[in-house]
């Protein structure tokens, strides 16, 4: 008898077998002391009729209903709710990557689309204010409009400079003659750029060497295709020394509007001028 008593006592019950057994939740590390979450619910409904039993009549209900509400939010993140909670934390990241993508596609479809739209747009208009002012720089050179240290000599009579196209615009058009003055040899070559203030249209040159030859009246069409683009006024004694210093040459305007004009050396911006073209 004592014998069996002792077998009896030494036989361990099975975590399987017992509800109250502790049980290691898959995937959580998390040791539970009941099996699944029915089992939970079980418990706090045994524990809110003992509850109801055992409360005052007036707040057995509510005191109870407490009491199986606290019971299972304790013990909820242990009944295998972490494989669960780390699933939605995953499908939220993977929300988040797809949201990210969206918005990149849909901002470099609109990159992609304003890049196509604006190549057939127009232009944005420079800003240039009024006409340059004209000064009498010395006898020798007369009214010109400054562009750092070269002075425009358009032939405008006003205070402005403000130069009237010649011949029958727009069927025909004359180069406008313009001397560029300088009060002292340049120390390092100038170029000339030059575009339209509406369109941003560029202004052609020609200021060549003497006897290359001179530029004749043609449509706008064709004084868009003349000259050049760049205007190069070289350094040392210019071609012109009597009366003044100077570089002869002709800048070709297309149409009426103004027109703005650098001068730079090198990446340096020296100064620029406003010529206002008008058509008659």
């Amino acid at each position: 008898m004592r014998g069996h008593e002792a077998g009896s006592s030494g036989r361990k019950p099975s975590g399987g077998s017992s509800s109250t057994g502790k049980r290691t939740e898959a995937g959580t590390g998390i040791v539970s002391e009941y099996g699944s979450a029915s089992e939970a619910a079980r418990r706090g409904s045994r524990k809110r009729g003992a509850c109801q039993r055992n409360a005052p009549p007036g707040r057995a209900a509510s005191r109870c209903a407490a009491t199986a509400r606290h019971t299972t939010a304790t013990w909820s993140p242990y009944l295998g709710l972490g494989r669960s909670a780390a699933g939605s934390g995953r499908t939220a990241r993977l929300r988040k990557v797809v949201v990210l993508c969206e918005r990149l596609v849909r901002r470099v479809t609109a990159l992609a689309l304003a890049l196509l739209l604006g190549a057939g747009r127009p232009t944005a208009a420079l800003v240039c204010g009024k006409p340059s002012r004209l000064r009498h720089v010395s006898p020798a050179i007369g009214p010109a409009a400054r562009a750092g240290p070269l002075w425009l000599v358009t032939g405008a009579t006003g205070s402005r400079a403000v130069v009237e196209l010649q011949g029958d615009y727009p069927t025909l058009v004359y180069p406008t003659k313009v001397l560029i003055g300088v009060q002292r040899p340049l120390r390092a070559p100038i170029t000339l750029r030059g575009r339209r203030c509406s369109d941003d249209r560029r202004l052609r040159f020609w200021y060549h060497p003497p006897g290359s030859g001179l530029p004749e009246a043609s449509s706008p069409e064709d004084l868009e295709r003349m000259g050049d683009v760049v205007a190069m006024l070289t350094a040392g004694e210019p071609p012109i020394t009597v009366p003044g210093l100077g570089y002869p040459g002709y800048m070709l305007f297309s149409g009426p509007g103004k027109w703005k004009v650098s001068a730079r050396r090198g990446g340096r911006l020296l100064g620029t001028a406003i010529i206002h073209v008008v058509a008659r």
